[in-house]
């Protein structure tokens, strides 16, 4: 699993700061905060589906580490969830229209104002999905459980840099 998400993540970022001019860089940045922050949920979620076999977790979990209740990892994992679910519908549509758009520029040197504005509604949408399944989860989990889950996926995510 490690290695696909170290395969993924940077081509999801480089999708997430290659929106273009369509968004604003704070919009892009709380994205790709986003993106990333529910990439290390779904990591330090515990058993992992690979292939369709289950994978037990190389390391302790994150409800092991932080002692999350059974309710709350379940409300994780199924915020995690429909957040990926979500995101994955995002990018079948804004991948093709992006497509399009570079068409568009390598033959003509512009895009059409239509198409520019379809991805600029669709990268809205996306950043709006993400902020709103950021904020579902900090509710359902509390101020505090929130907090001590992003120091737990900051301090793996620094650790994992150390490596």
């Amino acid at each position: 699993m490690r290695a696909i998400t170290r395969a993924i993540t940077p081509i999801l970022l480089a999708l997430m700061t290659n929106l273009g001019c369509c968004q604003t860089d704070q919009i892009r940045s709380e994205v790709v905060g986003a993106e990333d922050f529910f990439v290390r949920v779904a990591i330090n979620l515990g058993s992992i589906h690979i292939n369709g076999r289950v994978s037990p977790p190389s390391r302790r979990t994150v409800q092991e580490s932080i002692e999350l209740t059974a309710q709350e990892a379940k409300v994780l994992t199924a915020i995690s969830a429909d957040y990926e679910s979500k995101k994955r519908a995002y990018y079948a549509v804004y991948i093709p229209l992006r497509r399009e758009a570079r068409f568009q520029s390598i033959e003509s040197g512009q895009v059409q104002e239509s198409l520019a504005r379809r991805i600029q509604d669709i990268q809205n949408e996306h950043a709006q999905m993400a902020l709103a399944q950021m904020l579902k989860l900090k509710t359902a989990l509390g101020d505090s459980r929130f907090h001590a889950l992003e120091a737990f996926l900051q301090s793996q995510k620094l650790s994992h840099n150390k490596r």
